[in-house]
Protein backbone atom coordinates (compact mmCIF):
# COMPACT_ATOMS: atom_id res chain seq x y z
CA UNK A 1 0.00 0.00 0.00
CA UNK A 2 0.97 3.80 -0.33
CA UNK A 3 -0.01 6.79 1.10
CA UNK A 4 -2.77 7.07 -0.93
CA UNK A 5 -4.59 4.11 0.30
CA UNK A 6 -4.60 5.62 4.24
CA UNK A 7 -7.20 4.64 6.48
CA UNK A 8 -7.41 6.90 10.13
CA UNK A 9 -7.50 4.41 12.89
CA UNK A 10 -10.49 4.85 15.80
CA UNK A 11 -9.24 2.41 18.61
CA UNK A 12 -10.84 1.76 21.59
CA UNK A 13 -8.07 0.63 23.48
CA UNK A 14 -10.93 -0.38 26.70
CA UNK A 15 -14.28 -0.39 27.41
CA UNK A 16 -13.80 -0.38 31.42
CA UNK A 17 -14.84 3.33 32.25
CA UNK A 18 -14.39 5.20 35.62
CA UNK A 19 -17.50 6.43 35.08
CA UNK A 20 -21.00 5.43 34.06
CA UNK A 21 -22.77 8.02 32.07
CA UNK A 22 -26.38 8.07 31.23
CA UNK A 23 -25.87 8.55 27.68
CA UNK A 24 -23.23 6.08 26.78
CA UNK A 25 -23.24 3.95 23.90
CA UNK A 26 -21.34 1.82 24.81
CA UNK A 27 -22.65 0.93 28.25
CA UNK A 28 -19.00 1.42 29.59
CA UNK A 29 -18.41 1.20 33.63
CA UNK A 30 -16.05 0.24 36.24
CA UNK A 31 -17.17 -2.78 36.80
CA UNK A 32 -17.81 -4.24 33.18
CA UNK A 33 -16.77 -7.01 31.88
CA UNK A 34 -15.04 -7.23 28.40
CA UNK A 35 -13.17 -9.60 26.41
CA UNK A 36 -9.27 -9.89 27.40
CA UNK A 37 -7.72 -6.24 25.74
CA UNK A 38 -4.53 -6.87 23.98
CA UNK A 39 -1.33 -6.60 25.48
CA UNK A 40 1.20 -4.17 24.97
CA UNK A 41 3.43 -6.34 22.70
CA UNK A 42 0.18 -6.96 20.37
CA UNK A 43 -0.49 -3.36 20.49
CA UNK A 44 3.16 -2.46 19.12
CA UNK A 45 2.81 -5.47 16.07
CA UNK A 46 -0.27 -3.55 15.49
CA UNK A 47 0.85 0.04 15.14
CA UNK A 48 4.10 -1.69 13.12
CA UNK A 49 1.77 -2.69 10.49
CA UNK A 50 -0.17 0.81 11.15
CA UNK A 51 3.36 2.39 10.42
CA UNK A 52 4.05 0.05 7.26
CA UNK A 53 0.79 0.28 5.14
CA UNK A 54 -1.21 3.56 6.29
CA UNK A 55 1.98 5.83 7.13
CA UNK A 56 0.21 8.91 7.04
CA UNK A 57 -2.80 7.45 9.16
CA UNK A 58 -4.12 9.37 12.27
CA UNK A 59 -4.92 7.29 15.73
CA UNK A 60 -7.58 8.21 18.18
CA UNK A 61 -7.22 6.72 21.04
CA UNK A 62 -10.49 6.40 22.99
CA UNK A 63 -12.76 3.69 25.65
CA UNK A 64 -14.15 3.70 27.64
CA UNK A 65 -11.52 5.57 29.26
CA UNK A 66 -8.16 5.01 27.49
CA UNK A 67 -6.07 6.54 30.40
CA UNK A 68 -7.22 3.30 32.83
CA UNK A 69 -4.93 1.03 30.96
CA UNK A 70 -1.67 0.91 33.29
CA UNK A 71 0.61 0.83 30.43
CA UNK A 72 -0.95 3.96 28.94
CA UNK A 73 2.27 5.77 28.89
CA UNK A 74 4.11 2.70 26.95
CA UNK A 75 1.28 2.51 24.58
CA UNK A 76 1.56 6.82 23.94
CA UNK A 77 5.73 6.02 23.36
CA UNK A 78 5.61 3.14 21.06
CA UNK A 79 3.14 5.35 18.93
CA UNK A 80 4.94 8.21 18.82
CA UNK A 81 8.30 6.68 18.26
CA UNK A 82 6.58 5.58 14.88
CA UNK A 83 5.49 8.64 14.05
CA UNK A 84 1.91 8.54 14.05
CA UNK A 85 -0.01 11.08 14.26
CA UNK A 86 -2.63 10.74 17.65
CA UNK A 87 -5.30 12.20 19.68
CA UNK A 88 -6.91 11.18 23.20
CA UNK A 89 -10.43 11.31 23.70
CA UNK A 90 -11.07 10.69 27.14
CA UNK A 91 -13.44 12.11 30.00
CA UNK A 92 -10.30 13.80 31.72
CA UNK A 93 -10.65 12.91 35.62
CA UNK A 94 -7.07 10.60 35.52
CA UNK A 95 -5.64 13.82 34.26
CA UNK A 96 -2.78 14.81 36.67
CA UNK A 97 0.40 16.85 36.27
CA UNK A 98 2.92 14.06 36.56
CA UNK A 99 0.85 12.08 33.47
CA UNK A 100 0.72 15.36 31.54
CA UNK A 101 5.04 15.90 32.30
CA UNK A 102 5.69 12.57 31.06
CA UNK A 103 2.70 13.17 27.96
CA UNK A 104 4.52 16.01 26.68
CA UNK A 105 8.34 14.78 26.95
CA UNK A 106 7.16 12.12 24.57
CA UNK A 107 5.03 14.44 22.60
CA UNK A 108 3.46 17.64 23.47
CA UNK A 109 1.36 17.91 20.33
CA UNK A 110 -1.09 15.48 21.11
CA UNK A 111 -4.72 16.50 21.31
CA UNK A 112 -6.86 15.62 24.31
CA UNK A 113 -10.43 15.65 23.58
CA UNK A 114 -12.73 16.20 26.93
CA UNK A 115 -16.44 15.59 27.83
CA UNK A 116 -18.54 18.17 28.97
CA UNK A 117 -21.85 17.56 28.37
CA UNK A 118 -23.51 20.59 29.82
CA UNK A 119 -22.33 24.37 30.61
CA UNK A 120 -23.38 24.37 34.07
CA UNK A 121 -22.24 21.64 36.90
CA UNK A 122 -26.00 20.63 37.72
CA UNK A 123 -26.51 19.31 33.77
CA UNK A 124 -23.22 17.45 33.44
CA UNK A 125 -23.41 16.24 36.64
CA UNK A 126 -26.31 14.65 35.86
CA UNK A 127 -25.19 12.41 33.01
CA UNK A 128 -21.86 12.00 34.22
CA UNK A 129 -22.03 11.44 38.42
CA UNK A 130 -21.96 14.17 40.87
CA UNK A 131 -19.24 16.69 41.33
CA UNK A 132 -17.60 15.57 38.01
CA UNK A 133 -18.27 19.06 36.34
CA UNK A 134 -15.93 21.00 38.31
CA UNK A 135 -13.16 18.32 38.18
CA UNK A 136 -13.31 18.07 34.88
CA UNK A 137 -12.93 21.76 34.72
CA UNK A 138 -9.55 21.72 37.21
CA UNK A 139 -8.05 18.84 34.51
CA UNK A 140 -8.52 21.28 31.54
CA UNK A 141 -6.77 23.71 33.76
CA UNK A 142 -4.18 21.18 33.84
CA UNK A 143 -3.45 20.91 29.98
CA UNK A 144 -3.45 24.26 29.66
CA UNK A 145 -0.66 25.04 31.74
CA UNK A 146 1.40 22.42 30.35
CA UNK A 147 0.20 24.02 26.90
CA UNK A 148 -1.34 21.07 26.11
CA UNK A 149 -3.66 20.73 23.06
CA UNK A 150 -7.16 19.66 23.77
CA UNK A 151 -10.77 19.94 22.46
CA UNK A 152 -14.22 19.73 24.31
CA UNK A 153 -17.04 17.90 23.10
CA UNK A 154 -20.39 17.76 24.35
CA UNK A 155 -23.39 15.77 23.72
CA UNK A 156 -26.73 17.62 23.41
CA UNK A 157 -29.71 16.09 24.97
CA UNK A 158 -32.52 16.94 26.21
CA UNK A 159 -31.64 17.81 30.05
CA UNK A 160 -28.27 20.16 29.12
CA UNK A 161 -29.98 21.69 25.94
CA UNK A 162 -31.00 24.93 28.10
CA UNK A 163 -26.89 25.46 29.40
CA UNK A 164 -25.75 25.43 25.88
CA UNK A 165 -25.07 29.04 25.75
CA UNK A 166 -23.20 28.77 29.43
CA UNK A 167 -20.84 26.13 27.81
CA UNK A 168 -19.97 28.45 25.19
CA UNK A 169 -18.95 31.20 27.72
CA UNK A 170 -17.24 28.86 29.54
CA UNK A 171 -15.02 27.35 26.75
CA UNK A 172 -14.62 31.15 25.83
CA UNK A 173 -11.95 31.49 29.06
CA UNK A 174 -10.68 28.16 28.64
CA UNK A 175 -9.97 27.96 24.96
CA UNK A 176 -10.10 25.11 23.41
CA UNK A 177 -8.91 24.14 19.96
CA UNK A 178 -12.24 23.76 18.94
CA UNK A 179 -15.91 22.65 20.75
CA UNK A 180 -17.56 20.42 19.10
CA UNK A 181 -21.63 19.54 19.92
CA UNK A 182 -23.31 16.45 19.07
CA UNK A 183 -26.91 15.00 19.47
CA UNK A 184 -27.85 12.07 21.60
CA UNK A 185 -27.59 8.95 19.51
CA UNK A 186 -30.22 6.57 21.44
CA UNK A 187 -28.14 3.30 21.80
CA UNK A 188 -26.56 1.02 24.67
CA UNK A 189 -27.49 2.76 28.09
CA UNK A 190 -29.36 5.94 26.34
CA UNK A 191 -31.77 3.63 25.60
CA UNK A 192 -32.27 2.96 29.64
CA UNK A 193 -32.72 7.17 29.91
CA UNK A 194 -34.59 7.66 26.64
CA UNK A 195 -37.59 9.26 28.64
CA UNK A 196 -35.36 11.74 30.10
CA UNK A 197 -32.69 12.29 27.69
CA UNK A 198 -34.39 12.25 24.10
CA UNK A 199 -34.37 15.04 22.20
CA UNK A 200 -37.51 16.27 20.46
CA UNK A 201 -37.52 18.55 17.10
CA UNK A 202 -37.91 21.83 19.18
CA UNK A 203 -35.15 20.64 21.69
CA UNK A 204 -33.47 20.13 18.47
CA UNK A 205 -33.64 23.77 17.44
CA UNK A 206 -33.75 25.14 20.41
CA UNK A 207 -29.87 23.47 20.73
CA UNK A 208 -29.08 24.95 17.14
CA UNK A 209 -30.72 28.54 18.27
CA UNK A 210 -28.43 28.61 21.13
CA UNK A 211 -25.17 28.03 19.26
CA UNK A 212 -25.82 30.02 16.09
CA UNK A 213 -27.34 33.16 17.95
CA UNK A 214 -24.30 33.02 19.55
CA UNK A 215 -21.43 35.56 18.50
CA UNK A 216 -18.36 34.00 17.82
CA UNK A 217 -16.21 36.50 15.71
CA UNK A 218 -15.73 38.03 18.94
CA UNK A 219 -13.54 35.35 19.30
CA UNK A 220 -11.34 32.78 18.19
CA UNK A 221 -13.48 29.80 19.62
CA UNK A 222 -14.25 27.44 16.54
CA UNK A 223 -17.30 25.77 17.08
CA UNK A 224 -18.34 22.30 15.34
CA UNK A 225 -21.65 20.73 14.99
CA UNK A 226 -22.18 16.88 14.09
CA UNK A 227 -25.07 16.43 12.14
CA UNK A 228 -26.33 15.51 9.18
CA UNK A 229 -27.63 19.27 7.20
CA UNK A 230 -30.97 17.96 5.95
CA UNK A 231 -31.98 18.10 9.64
CA UNK A 232 -31.28 21.43 9.55
CA UNK A 233 -34.09 24.52 8.74
CA UNK A 234 -33.23 26.67 5.53
CA UNK A 235 -33.20 29.63 8.29
CA UNK A 236 -30.25 28.27 9.83
CA UNK A 237 -27.85 26.98 6.71
CA UNK A 238 -27.35 30.43 5.82
CA UNK A 239 -25.86 31.19 9.18
CA UNK A 240 -23.39 28.56 8.58
CA UNK A 241 -22.32 30.06 5.40
CA UNK A 242 -22.08 33.89 7.01
CA UNK A 243 -20.21 32.39 10.56
CA UNK A 244 -17.09 31.02 9.34
CA UNK A 245 -16.28 30.30 13.31
CA UNK A 246 -19.03 27.56 13.02
CA UNK A 247 -18.50 24.50 10.81
CA UNK A 248 -21.26 21.48 10.28
CA UNK A 249 -19.42 17.97 10.21
CA UNK A 250 -21.67 15.92 8.65
CA UNK A 251 -19.27 12.64 9.43
CA UNK A 252 -16.46 11.21 11.16
CA UNK A 253 -13.78 10.66 8.11
CA UNK A 254 -15.59 7.19 6.68
CA UNK A 255 -14.59 4.84 7.03
CA UNK A 256 -12.77 4.98 9.93
CA UNK A 257 -10.81 1.73 11.27
CA UNK A 258 -12.14 0.61 14.37
CA UNK A 259 -10.38 -1.61 16.67
CA UNK A 260 -12.20 -3.42 19.43
CA UNK A 261 -10.37 -3.92 22.84
CA UNK A 262 -9.34 -7.49 21.56
CA UNK A 263 -8.40 -6.40 18.39
CA UNK A 264 -11.26 -7.08 16.68
CA UNK A 265 -11.66 -5.03 13.77
CA UNK A 266 -14.89 -2.86 12.80
CA UNK A 267 -15.74 0.54 11.43
CA UNK A 268 -17.26 1.80 14.56
CA UNK A 269 -17.98 0.61 18.16
CA UNK A 270 -21.00 1.51 17.07
CA UNK A 271 -20.55 -1.79 14.55
CA UNK A 272 -18.60 -3.97 17.09
CA UNK A 273 -21.63 -6.47 17.54
CA UNK A 274 -22.41 -6.38 13.74
CA UNK A 275 -19.14 -5.52 11.52
CA UNK A 276 -16.61 -8.36 12.19
CA UNK A 277 -13.79 -7.56 9.30
CA UNK A 278 -11.44 -10.38 11.16
CA UNK A 279 -8.98 -10.56 14.25
CA UNK A 280 -5.20 -8.59 14.61
CA UNK A 281 -3.92 -11.19 16.86
CA UNK A 282 -4.83 -13.60 13.69
CA UNK A 283 -4.24 -11.92 10.56
CA UNK A 284 -2.69 -8.76 9.32
CA UNK A 285 -4.41 -5.41 9.42
CA UNK A 286 -3.21 -5.60 5.40
CA UNK A 287 -4.97 -8.69 4.78
CA UNK A 288 -8.27 -7.98 6.54
CA UNK A 289 -8.47 -4.09 4.17
CA UNK A 290 -7.63 -6.00 1.38
CA UNK A 291 -9.67 -9.14 2.49
CA UNK A 292 -12.63 -7.08 3.16
CA UNK A 293 -12.43 -4.49 -0.04
CA UNK A 294 -11.96 -1.16 2.38
CA UNK A 295 -11.25 0.66 -1.05
CA UNK A 296 -14.35 0.00 -2.12
CA UNK A 297 -16.18 0.80 0.46
CA UNK A 298 -14.81 3.91 0.30
CA UNK A 299 -15.46 4.91 -2.96
CA UNK A 300 -18.72 3.85 -2.51
CA UNK A 301 -19.13 6.18 0.39
CA UNK A 302 -17.35 9.23 -2.04
CA UNK A 303 -19.73 8.23 -4.48
CA UNK A 304 -22.50 8.61 -1.78
CA UNK A 305 -24.20 5.70 -3.51
CA UNK A 306 -27.15 5.71 -1.22
CA UNK A 307 -30.75 4.44 -0.84
CA UNK A 308 -34.08 5.78 0.40
CA UNK A 309 -34.32 9.39 1.21
CA UNK A 310 -30.81 9.98 1.46
CA UNK A 311 -30.63 9.13 -2.56
CA UNK A 312 -32.87 11.96 -3.07
CA UNK A 313 -31.14 14.92 -0.47
CA UNK A 314 -29.71 17.84 -2.33
CA UNK A 315 -27.01 17.30 0.08
CA UNK A 316 -26.33 14.05 -0.75
CA UNK A 317 -22.80 15.00 -1.99
CA UNK A 318 -21.76 16.96 0.59
CA UNK A 319 -23.53 15.02 3.66
CA UNK A 320 -22.71 11.18 1.81
CA UNK A 321 -25.70 10.02 4.37
CA UNK A 322 -24.04 11.57 7.62
CA UNK A 323 -22.83 8.61 9.83
CA UNK A 324 -22.65 5.17 8.28
CA UNK A 325 -21.87 3.24 10.84
CA UNK A 326 -25.12 4.49 11.87
CA UNK A 327 -27.04 3.14 9.09
CA UNK A 328 -25.65 0.06 9.32
CA UNK A 329 -26.50 -0.03 12.82
CA UNK A 330 -30.07 0.23 12.43
CA UNK A 331 -30.37 -1.20 8.80
CA UNK A 332 -27.52 -3.85 8.12
CA UNK A 333 -26.14 -1.49 5.33
CA UNK A 334 -23.68 1.21 4.66
CA UNK A 335 -26.25 2.54 1.71
CA UNK A 336 -29.19 3.01 3.64
CA UNK A 337 -30.78 6.30 4.77
CA UNK A 338 -29.61 7.79 8.20
CA UNK A 339 -32.45 6.77 10.25
CA UNK A 340 -32.42 9.92 11.88
CA UNK A 341 -33.72 12.06 8.36
CA UNK A 342 -35.83 8.48 7.56
CA UNK A 343 -37.83 9.70 10.52
CA UNK A 344 -38.37 12.83 10.14
CA UNK A 345 -39.33 11.87 6.55
CA UNK A 346 -42.01 9.27 8.00
CA UNK A 347 -43.06 11.83 10.45
CA UNK A 348 -43.83 14.24 7.53
CA UNK A 349 -41.80 16.93 9.03
CA UNK A 350 -38.81 16.81 6.40
CA UNK A 351 -38.84 20.04 4.73
CA UNK A 352 -39.48 20.07 1.04
CA UNK A 353 -36.66 22.35 0.01
CA UNK A 354 -33.91 19.54 1.19
CA UNK A 355 -35.74 17.06 -2.02
CA UNK A 356 -34.44 17.45 -5.30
Amino acid sequence: MNSDDTFNIYWYLTYKCNLQCRHCWISSSPDITTEKELSLNHIKNILNQIQEITPNSHVIFSGGEPLLRKDFLNIIYETNKRDIRLSIESNGLLINNDLINEINHINNKINFGISLDGGIAEHHDNIRGKGTFFKTIDKIMILKKYNTPFSIQCVINKENKDSISNLIDLCKELKPNYLTFAFLHPLGRALDNLDDLNLEREDFLLALDSILEYDVHQTDLKINIKTPPALIPPKYIFKFKTNSNIKLITNCDFPKIGITPNGNVTLCSLTKDKLFYGNLKEESLENIIEKNNFKKIRSDYYAANLNGICKECVFRQKCKGSCRSMAYYCFDSLNESHPFCMTLEENGDFPSIYKK
